[in-house]
């Protein structure tokens, strides 16, 4: 519709699903080897089973509490809204807090990975100093 305004700075459900794909299960994919190597086979394997339960777990109760919300208040609400209704101010600043902590991980792991990449094509820059020099690359990178 031509008269309606279009927000082009949001992104639509298969964008937003489709980026939450491609971060999430990406570092799964570069740190699961990690894992099973430190863990075993056995013990990667039950960790991987029992880690898995708990997320789906907490992703249950999540969506049921954002539906009896929606039922409840007749509106939308999103994580720092739900935190809000369970803790009040802290929960809404916990649910900031985890979300920052959960992306410095996912962009930790991506900076390791090229890195490790890295130093086997440049063989005179040790692992280090690449971290050195790609993390405010990526950094900058999220300033965009």
């Amino acid at each position: 519709n031509p008269t309606v305004p279009v927000d082009d700075s949001k992104l639509t459900f298969t964008e937003a699903y489709a980026t939450m794909l491609k971060v999430f299960i990406g570092v799964g994919v570069f740190g699961m080897p990690f894992a099973f190597r430190k863990a075993g086979l056995l013990g990667g394997a039950v960790g991987l089973v029992f880690v898995t339960f708990f997320i789906l777990m907490a992703m249950r109760v999540l969506v049921h509490m954002k539906v009896s919300l929606v039922e409840k208040h007749q509106r939308s609400f999103d994580y720092h809204d739900i935190g809000h209704v369970i803790l009040g101010d802290w929960g809404s600043t916990l649910i900031t807090i985890t979300l920052c902590v959960t992306q410095l991980g996912v962009v930790t792991a991506y900076v390791i990975f090229i890195a490790r990449s890295l130093s086997h094509l440049i063989d005179h820059l040790e692992y280090h100093v690449i971290v050195l020099i790609v993390f405010p690359l990526v950094f900058l990178l999220t300033l965009i």
